[in-house]
């Protein structure tokens, strides 16, 4: 349920579908299962934790009576919430994240890059995962991204968004983006209880202007919950 938050805030700032709708009451139900299932004692701490609170202030505005169509992508970005929110080898989740952002922005390929990597040795931005939109592996590291567009998104703590990297006069002369000849980037920072964790970079070698403001609308809501579900993965391990 907590993972919804975004989602569930984001849906309803663009209007809700019965379907959005129906996932939401599920988070609700989750939402009520974990409280119930926290000892008496430390239920008022449960409730004024800020996740909590997040959450069920989000999913409270989804009632029934929302009305006005959904773009499908609110309705997916639920459903892919839902998977997010179970209980997933570390592998797994990973590659569930990937493909979710890729299928939501429209990307070519994504990589999910950690502080530190998955054991958080060091403040050094590592490659933990990297898909393309057929779902393969890519294994040749950094040197499949730009750096320079990843950095600062983790330096800003703000949204990168590139239109055309080979046009953009912040970019366009780094070796990175000349070198791969890339065209639209989108790099989302990962937080998680409020920290900067790491960054979702998303990227298009072949169209430009693929991430429109929707889209990087919806990949900031996803982001923000890959975050915290990578962040509970990683205590799970």
């Amino acid at each position: 349920a907590l993972l919804a938050a975004a989602g569930a805030e984001l849906a309803n700032r663009l209007g809700v579908s019965e379907r959005a709708t129906e996932l939401a009451e599920g988070y609700r139900e989750g939402l009520q299962e974990r409280r119930r299932a926290v000892p008496p004692q430390h239920r008022q701490s449960f409730d004024g934790h800020p996740q909590t609170i997040a959450a069920a202030s989000a999913l409270a505005a989804l009632g029934p009576e929302g009305a006005g169509p959904a773009p499908a992508g609110i309705t997916r970005l639920l459903e892919i919430n839902r998977e997010l929110n179970q209980r997933l080898p570390l592998d797994e989740l990973l590659a569930r994240i990937l493909d979710g952002a890729i299928e939501l922005s429209g990307a070519e390929r994504g990589f999910v890059l950690l502080l530190g990597g998955l054991q958080r040795r060091g403040s050094k931005l590592r490659l933990v995962a990297a898909r393309t939109v057929e779902g393969e592996r890519l294994r040749r590291g950094l040197t499949q991204l730009s750096t320079s567009i990843a950095e600062e998104a983790m330096s800003s703590g703000a949204t990168v968004v590139v239109a055309d990297a080979r046009a953009d006069e912040r970019f366009r002369s780094r070796l990175s983006v000349s070198g791969l000849e890339l065209r639209a980037v989108l790099c989302v920072p990962l937080r998680a209880s409020g920290e900067l964790r790491g960054a979702l970079y998303l990227d298009n070698r072949f169209r430009r202007d693929v991430f429109g403001a929707s889209t990087v609308a919806l990949a900031e809501a996803f982001a923000e919950q890959a975050g915290i579900a990578l962040e509970n993965g990683r205590l799970l391990e």
